[in-house]
């Protein structure tokens, strides 16, 4: 999903990824920074934030904000289909094995 910029940080067991400054396609005089920090281990709307700095630089003075857009929201909808899908998927292998297992019988247990 971050595959586009480098990563600055990324804390599995803190939960944070953040990717370093990136050209901003818009604006040649800036750059943005995007931070996910996921706030549980369960996918829910409210467990992930997701942030977007923008840094504008003229004549050597740069100055940060964090947008308010809809880019970050669209980050965020993504990143909880695709680990929404992960576990659906996950489940499903779980129970075709689990299925495969029990249905797999001897042939003694079959005459039990």
């Amino acid at each position: 999903m971050l595959d586009f910029t480098p990563l600055s940080n990324v804390d599995y067991s803190g939960g944070i990824i953040i990717t370093d400054w990136f050209d901003n396609e818009n604006d040649e005089n800036s750059n943005l920074k995007i931070s996910i920090k996921f706030l549980t281990n369960e996918i829910r709307a409210d467990g992930l934030a997701v942030s977007i700095f923008e840094k504008n630089c003229v004549n050597n003075v740069c100055k940060t904000r964090k947008l308010k857009n809809n880019v970050s929201i669209d980050i965020k909808k993504t990143i909880l289909k695709k680990a929404a899908l992960l576990v659906k998927n996950k489940k499903i292998k779980n129970s075709k094995e689990y299925f495969k297992k029990n249905t797999d019988l001897s042939e003694s247990d079959k005459n039990f």
